[in-house]
């Protein structure tokens, strides 16, 4: 039990007390320093810390503090603390490699930086690098380039609307236009059409034979799938202005 308490994030002391109240339930800190073998200021210590994070409470009886546990769920804490060091993590992770990517001189570079997203969350976090990245760098207009193949739609279960509703959300809460554009065909990209409505973009299919790619600024987005949603991000001003440009000269 003790190792549980453990590997829920408690440290080994603050474990043996947590146990002990739960077992001997009302207690002084000096019976609680009695039965772990610690001292009473130092079991006292360990069972303010135990108060702080909610998982024993407190009982003044005249002159002395009676420490007890409501009921084992006060551990749910636990996890919830955890969640919400993860997702503080996340961030921290987010933003680090956002700030790791400024450190990039493309002039010197040999090769234009790019960096790969898996999965639905890593997927999820790339979307929300687009936010980031036009809100930084004051982008109001995004290009957005769609494939609607015959092929596509029958192998698709989802729509971009179903799967990635959050960013279109996003978009509309920054007020980041949108300049889109589609490819249809059936096996293959036969021609391209622009002037889409919000509508047709997240209606396009998002299954293993779509491709969607998104220019920000200087940065392209190659959204697809294979057995997992895969986002790729490449910093080249001179990919994305030659992406601009053929999706300019596509159009019919």
């Amino acid at each position: 039990m003790k190792q549980k308490l453990i590997s829920l994030g408690l440290n080994d002391n603050q474990a043996t007390v947590w146990l002990a109240v739960w077992q001997y339930g009302l207690s002084p800190a000096s019976q609680i320093g009695t039965v772990t073998g610690m001292e009473r200021t130092h079991a006292y210590k360990i069972l303010q810390q135990l108060v702080t994070m909610q998982l024993v409470h407190t009982s003044l009886r005249g002159k002395t503090t009676y420490f007890y546990i409501p009921d084992k769920d006060v551990l749910h804490t636990l996890l919830d603390h955890q969640k919400e060091l993860l997702k503080n993590q996340e961030s921290d992770l987010h933003d680090l490699s956002d700030q790791l990517d400024t450190l990039i001189d493309p002039e010197l570079s040999l090769a234009p930086p790019i960096r790969q997203r898996t999965g639905t969350e890593g997927v999820r976090s790339g979307l929300q690098d687009i936010i980031a990245t036009a809100t930084r760098e004051s982008i109001r207009q995004i290009t957005f380039f769609g494939s609607k193949t015959l092929e596509s739609i029958a192998t698709s279960s989802q729509s971009m609307g179903q799967k990635w509703s959050e960013f279109f959300d996003a978009l509309d809460q920054h007020q980041i236009t949108i300049q889109w554009y589609e490819g249809t065909g059936i096996l293959l990209l036969e021609s391209i059409a622009s002037g889409l409505t919000r509508h047709d973009v997240v209606t396009l299919p998002t299954g293993k034979h779509s491709l969607h790619v998104m220019i920000v600024g200087s940065h392209l987005y190659y959204l697809f799938s294979r057995r997992e949603p895969v986002l790729l991000k490449i910093s080249s001003p001179e990919m994305s202005e030659l992406m601009r440009i053929l999706l300019q000269q596509k159009i019919i």
